[in-house]
């Protein structure tokens, strides 16, 4: 039983080791994979977001043209808001998976994320719904713990992951790492 998972690093070892309760065991750890991603809600929102921004430029311009203070000030945190949902929100997603880390228990499913603040979430094993994996060709992929709605990463963009069901994402040998799911699920 689970003996072809990958060897969990000594580094990560140390950084879940810690939230374990007495008796539980460590199966398996990992991050996932860094770097800007483009997600299916993206052909969406990346159009949606240059016409804000375009729109939002065009504002400020023509009020730092007419010199009108109040219209100057007012365009200010909408141009902010036009460089995040254009560029700002892939970078800001980055850092939060670079900052993340996942675990494996006999017991629960732990993800621990230290950015933008520490938070450490954990899904009991007994009560995940359902598990979900997509896998690309590398072997890399995502597994959703549970039911999402099929509208939630439309809103990703925003930096709300509360409204996705927790997930393993971007994670190397994930079919094997779903295996070991499966199994644990029909343990308990």
């Amino acid at each position: 039983m689970f003996t072809d998972l990958p060897a969990i690093s000594p580094a990560l070892r140390q950084e879940i080791i810690s939230l374990l309760e007495p008796g539980e065991r460590l199966l398996w750890a990992g991050r996932p994979h860094g770097g800007i991603v483009f997600r299916a809600a993206d052909f969406f929102l990346t159009p949606f977001s240059i016409l804000w921004t375009a729109f939002v430029f065009t504002w400020e311009y023509m009020a730092i043209r007419s010199g009108i203070i109040f219209a100057i000030i007012w365009g200010i945190p909408f141009v902010l808001i036009g460089f995040y949902v254009v560029i700002g929100r892939f970078f800001w997603d980055a850092q939060v998976r670079k900052h993340t880390v996942y675990g494996i228990t006999d017991k629960r499913v732990i993800i621990l994320r230290r950015f933008p603040r520490r938070k450490v979430q954990s899904v009991f094993i007994k009560d995940i719904p359902q598990l979900e994996l997509t896998e690309k060709a590398d072997g890399s992929g995502t597994i959703i713990l549970g039911n999402e709605p099929s509208w939630a990463h439309s809103f990703y963009f925003l930096g709300n992951h509360r409204l996705l069901a927790p997930s393993l994402e971007r994670i190397p040998h994930v079919r094997k790492i779903y295996r070991l799911l499966l199994e644990l699920k029909e343990n308990h």
